[in-house]
Protein backbone atom coordinates (compact mmCIF):
# COMPACT_ATOMS: atom_id res chain seq x y z
CA UNK A 1 0.00 0.00 0.00
CA UNK A 2 2.94 2.32 0.57
CA UNK A 3 4.13 1.78 -2.98
CA UNK A 4 0.83 2.07 -4.86
CA UNK A 5 0.09 5.63 -3.66
CA UNK A 6 3.13 7.12 -5.41
CA UNK A 7 2.42 4.91 -8.44
CA UNK A 8 -1.08 6.41 -8.65
CA UNK A 9 0.42 9.90 -8.30
CA UNK A 10 2.85 9.30 -11.13
CA UNK A 11 0.82 7.28 -13.64
CA UNK A 12 -2.73 7.95 -12.49
CA UNK A 13 -5.28 5.77 -10.78
CA UNK A 14 -6.51 4.03 -13.93
CA UNK A 15 -3.10 2.59 -14.77
CA UNK A 16 -2.31 1.82 -11.13
CA UNK A 17 -5.59 -0.04 -10.64
CA UNK A 18 -5.29 -1.92 -13.91
CA UNK A 19 -1.69 -2.87 -13.21
CA UNK A 20 -2.50 -4.16 -9.73
CA UNK A 21 -5.38 -6.27 -10.93
CA UNK A 22 -3.62 -7.70 -13.96
CA UNK A 23 -0.34 -8.50 -12.20
CA UNK A 24 -1.84 -9.94 -9.02
CA UNK A 25 -4.47 -12.00 -10.82
CA UNK A 26 -1.55 -14.28 -11.72
CA UNK A 27 -1.04 -15.61 -8.17
CA UNK A 28 -4.82 -15.99 -7.91
CA UNK A 29 -4.65 -18.34 -10.89
CA UNK A 30 -1.58 -20.10 -9.49
CA UNK A 31 -2.84 -20.68 -5.93
CA UNK A 32 -4.66 -23.77 -7.15
CA UNK A 33 -1.36 -25.30 -8.24
CA UNK A 34 0.09 -25.17 -4.72
CA UNK A 35 1.53 -28.52 -3.67
CA UNK A 36 2.44 -27.59 -0.10
CA UNK A 37 1.68 -25.05 2.60
CA UNK A 38 4.64 -22.81 1.72
CA UNK A 39 3.53 -22.53 -1.91
CA UNK A 40 -0.04 -21.77 -0.81
CA UNK A 41 1.15 -19.08 1.62
CA UNK A 42 3.40 -17.52 -1.00
CA UNK A 43 0.55 -17.28 -3.51
CA UNK A 44 -1.77 -15.94 -0.82
CA UNK A 45 0.82 -13.31 0.15
CA UNK A 46 0.87 -11.98 -3.40
CA UNK A 47 -2.91 -12.19 -3.72
CA UNK A 48 -3.01 -9.97 -0.63
CA UNK A 49 -1.28 -7.26 -2.63
CA UNK A 50 -4.66 -6.69 -4.27
CA UNK A 51 -5.51 -4.85 -1.06
CA UNK A 52 -3.68 -1.94 -2.67
CA UNK A 53 -6.72 -1.44 -4.87
CA UNK A 54 -8.36 0.19 -1.83
CA UNK A 55 -5.73 2.93 -1.89
CA UNK A 56 -6.20 3.54 -5.60
CA UNK A 57 -9.99 3.57 -5.27
CA UNK A 58 -9.84 6.16 -2.49
CA UNK A 59 -7.42 8.24 -4.56
CA UNK A 60 -9.67 7.96 -7.60
CA UNK A 61 -12.87 8.95 -5.83
CA UNK A 62 -11.07 11.82 -4.09
CA UNK A 63 -10.14 13.41 -7.42
CA UNK A 64 -13.49 12.64 -9.09
CA UNK A 65 -15.88 14.23 -6.61
CA UNK A 66 -16.38 17.75 -5.27
CA UNK A 67 -15.25 18.61 -1.74
CA UNK A 68 -18.80 18.76 -0.43
CA UNK A 69 -19.52 15.09 -1.29
CA UNK A 70 -16.10 13.43 -1.46
CA UNK A 71 -16.49 11.93 2.02
CA UNK A 72 -19.74 10.22 1.02
CA UNK A 73 -18.19 9.07 -2.25
CA UNK A 74 -15.18 7.56 -0.46
CA UNK A 75 -17.40 5.88 2.12
CA UNK A 76 -19.61 4.41 -0.61
CA UNK A 77 -16.70 3.11 -2.66
CA UNK A 78 -15.09 1.59 0.44
CA UNK A 79 -18.42 -0.06 1.28
CA UNK A 80 -18.66 -1.59 -2.18
CA UNK A 81 -15.19 -3.05 -1.69
CA UNK A 82 -16.25 -4.64 1.58
CA UNK A 83 -19.42 -5.92 -0.07
CA UNK A 84 -17.33 -7.57 -2.78
CA UNK A 85 -15.25 -9.39 -0.18
CA UNK A 86 -18.37 -10.60 1.58
CA UNK A 87 -19.99 -11.78 -1.62
CA UNK A 88 -16.82 -13.65 -2.53
CA UNK A 89 -16.79 -15.36 0.87
CA UNK A 90 -20.41 -16.37 0.36
CA UNK A 91 -20.07 -17.57 -3.24
CA UNK A 92 -16.74 -19.40 -3.27
CA UNK A 93 -18.06 -22.40 -1.29
CA UNK A 94 -20.91 -22.59 -3.79
CA UNK A 95 -18.45 -22.61 -6.68
CA UNK A 96 -16.54 -25.43 -4.98
CA UNK A 97 -19.84 -27.34 -4.60
CA UNK A 98 -20.54 -26.73 -8.29
CA UNK A 99 -17.15 -28.14 -9.25
CA UNK A 100 -17.87 -31.19 -7.08
CA UNK A 101 -21.24 -31.56 -8.83
CA UNK A 102 -19.30 -31.71 -12.11
CA UNK A 103 -17.47 -34.73 -10.69
CA UNK A 104 -14.29 -33.25 -9.25
CA UNK A 105 -13.14 -34.38 -5.81
CA UNK A 106 -12.83 -31.67 -3.15
CA UNK A 107 -9.04 -31.39 -3.50
CA UNK A 108 -9.39 -30.56 -7.19
CA UNK A 109 -12.69 -28.63 -6.88
CA UNK A 110 -11.29 -25.80 -4.71
CA UNK A 111 -8.31 -25.49 -7.03
CA UNK A 112 -10.45 -25.19 -10.14
CA UNK A 113 -12.87 -22.82 -8.38
CA UNK A 114 -10.00 -20.35 -7.83
CA UNK A 115 -10.01 -19.70 -11.57
CA UNK A 116 -13.33 -17.83 -11.20
CA UNK A 117 -12.17 -14.90 -9.00
CA UNK A 118 -8.85 -14.79 -10.83
CA UNK A 119 -10.68 -14.39 -14.13
CA UNK A 120 -12.91 -11.65 -12.72
CA UNK A 121 -9.85 -9.83 -11.39
CA UNK A 122 -8.04 -10.05 -14.70
CA UNK A 123 -11.11 -9.06 -16.71
CA UNK A 124 -11.84 -6.01 -14.57
CA UNK A 125 -8.18 -5.01 -14.64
Amino acid sequence: RFIIGPVADRWGPRWAQSGLQCVFSIPAYLVGTAQNFAMFCTARFFIGMLGGTFVVTQYWTSIMFAKNIVGSANATSAGWGNLGGGVTNALMPQFVNLMEAFGLDYNMAWRVAMVIPATFTLTIG
